[in-house]
């Protein structure tokens, strides 16, 4: 597999309605309204720790990452580019020699919720590449298992 290979991506946006004590997000996206490739995506959380009753006032956002600041220069990408498939696959190659991306996507993947497991060992580092690159259920199968939710604490059961 290569970054000249890929060929969809798939745009996964946080939960609004999380589970309990997990941290609400949403995503906005920069679009060419012309040919509709994603220039830049930005990602905005809201820690519900800080509240002491949600019910009473509501959650209030802030950004959290922009996509293109956070693995743009990892991946090598031009400032100009969109943010495709070959983009994420290179940033999966950074990944690979870099845990500590892996360490701060899954800490963006789990909204900055105390709640999540940290991801620092080389077993959850080479799990969440390959989660990433899978993009399908049938395909993640084939990646360790134990790894895949940042809700739960990481169990790095094998394969």
């Amino acid at each position: 597999m290569s970054g000249g290979n890929a060929l969809t991506n798939a745009w996964i946006g946080p939960s609004v309605t999380p589970l309990t004590n997990l941290n609400s997000g949403y995503r906005m996206y920069e679009v060419d309204e012309g040919n509709f490739e994603i220039y830049d995506a930005y990602t905005f959380y809201a820690d519900v720790n800080t509240f002491p009753n949600l019910t009473s006032t509501g959650p209030t956002y802030k950004i959290e990452y922009n996509t293109r600041d956070a693995y743009g220069r990892q991946a090598n990408w031009p400032a100009d580019a969109p943010l495709n498939a070959t983009f994420w696959h290179q940033v999966t190659e950074a990944m690979q020699t870099n845990h500590s991306i892996v360490s701060q996507f899954n800490t963006y993947q789990g909204k900055m919720s105390v709640k999540s497991p940290n991801c620092t060992n080389n077993a959850c580092a080479e799990a969440k590449v390959c989660y990433i690159r899978s993009g399908s259920v049938a395909l993640a199968q084939f990646c360790p298992k134990g790894y895949g939710s940042v809700q739960s604490p990481f169990t790095g059961t094998g394969s």
